[in-house]
């Protein structure tokens, strides 16, 4: 008898092949204007309209992934703002965990990646997709990579943050879409670390510090 996340993994397979046959859009970059006023896709100006759904990754399975998508994008909405982690100990629905006994610098990882193999297929191979469909839907990623508690509370250091980026950039350092948030309004020196090593990784992707630049959080669709 199979399994409830086998089963879960063949309706998985069905809609990944979909998804994936349209592939990644690649967007321009984002960066900040010259005098920092706005932000600009390539050349052209990017007025930003954000949504949040700081649980997308740990709480919807993959058709709820695309709807929450779906209505986001038909709401006028260019940018969605998620957390990677909202806990050391997340796991998501189909029951991958994210870390190893909680540590932040063993996320747990498997080999390989394809989504047909349900031992394969795991949090972190998920997150990629997430990201790769709101490519697909012509939308930016605005990540956390923790959620500010786990900082706060002082549950990650400066050294746990550089191994957690590195690994975490390994995935997702190549994806134009990606706008990595921070947070230095506590903890200023893990939140730079955080900064440094994903601009190590590419220094393409723009880093916003939300205690500066919140207007990502606040602008949304007028219509």
């Amino acid at each position: 008898m199979l399994t409830y996340k086998q089963l879960i993994f063949i309706t998985m397979t069905v809609l990944l092949s979909f998804s994936g046959e349209l592939g990644a859009q690649s967007l321009p970059y984002l960066s900040f204007s010259p005098d920092s006023s706005s932000l600009l896709a390539g050349r052209e100006v990017f007025e930003c309209q954000s949504d949040t759904n700081r649980y997308l990754i740990q709480k919807f399975n993959i058709e709820g992934v695309q709807k929450c998508l779906g209505k986001s994008k038909s709401e006028g909405f260019n940018m969605l703002i998620i957390t990677v982690l909202n806990s050391t100990n997340d796991v998501n629905i189909y029951g991958d965990k994210a870390l190893t006994n909680g540590n932040l610098t063993m996320p747990y990882i498997t080999n390989g990646n394809d989504f047909r193999d349900h031992i394969q297929y795991d949090y972190w191979d998920n997150v990629e997709w997430v990201v790769d469909e709101l490519a697909r839907q012509k939308m930016y990623v605005a990540l956390y990579p923790v959620a500010p508690t786990i900082v706060t509370d002082k549950k990650m250091t400066r050294a746990e943050a550089r191994v957690y980026m590195n690994l975490l950039c390994r995935k997702l350092a190549s994806k134009s879409n990606v706008v990595w948030l921070i947070d230095s309004r506590n903890s200023p020196e893990v939140w730079a670390t955080i900064a440094a090593t994903a601009h190590e990784n590419n220094p393409r992707q723009l880093v916003v510090d939300m205690a500066e630049k919140s207007f990502l959080i606040e602008r949304k669709p007028t219509n």
